[in-house]
Parts: structure tokens; C-alpha cells; sequence
């Protein structure tokens, strides 16, 4: 009995727990489809991998960035930072949230960016 018990409990996990995450961790619900703190806690698992994904291929860029500036080019560029703090807002917007965490979110990239050129690639920085 107890062992019925036990097996009725796994699959009732099993079944309440399908579709949530793949085998890769991944989660394949949506805010709307997840009903308990564990499915919500695995997406945002996820999308802070891809994330921190998306910041390292960002760092690639800014890598070639710095490689192509050289000593020749400033660093710092105030209209092009400008330009993408513009755009990440219309985009935060778009997707329904405030510019301001957008914004307050690509100000530390920003900086982040500057100081990995000035420190492997410039002497630069105007």
C-alpha cells in the first residue's frame, strides 16, 4: 500500500511537472502556464543563462570593437551610448516595462563594455 502511495505521488509529480523543462533545463512554459514557484524559478533559470549568454557574445563585439579602435579611435563614445540607451527604451516599452529598468540595466553594461576595451585594448578614453 504504501509503495502504491509512493508510485501514485511520483507520477502525480511527473504529470504535474511534464512539459515544464526539457531534458536541457530549458523551460517550455509560459508565465500564464506555470502554477507553482518551481516552474517560474526554472524559466527565469533559463532566461538568466541566456542572458549571460547574450552578455558574453555582446563581449565578443565589443572585443573586435576594441581590437579595431586600436590607440587611434577614443574609447568612449557619449552619442553612441546615447543612441543604444534611445533604443533599449523603445524597446523596453515595446515589450510593456519601464525604460527606466532598460535603462538602468545598459548603463552598467555600458560602463562594463568601456572599462573591457580600456583595460585590454586602449589607452584612450575621451
Amino acid at each position: 500500500m504504501v509503495f502504491i502511495k509512493k508510485l501514485s505521488f511520483a507520477l502525480i509529480l511527473t504529470f504535474l511537472f511534464s512539459g515544464i523543462t526539457n531534458a536541457s533545463g530549458k523551460c517550455n512554459s509560459t508565465p500564464e502556464k506555470c502554477t507553482n514557484l518551481i516552474c517560474v524559478r526554472d524559466c527565469i533559470d533559463s532566461i538568466d543563462a541566456q542572458i549571460v549568454n547574450l552578455i558574453g557574445q555582446r563581449l565578443s563585439y565589443v572585443k573586435k570593437a576594441g581590437e579595431i579602435k586600436g590607440k587611434n579611435i577614443p574609447i568612449h563614445d557619449q552619442k553612441r551610448e546615447n543612441e543604444i540607451l534611445a533604443k533599449v527604451s523603445l524597446l523596453a516599452e515595446k515589450q510593456g516595462y519601464s525604460a527606466d529598468i532598460s535603462q538602468s540595466i545598459y548603463v552598467v553594461i555600458l560602463e562594463q563594455s568601456n572599462k573591457y576595451e580600456i583595460n585590454n585594448y586602449s589607452t584612450n578614453f575621451h
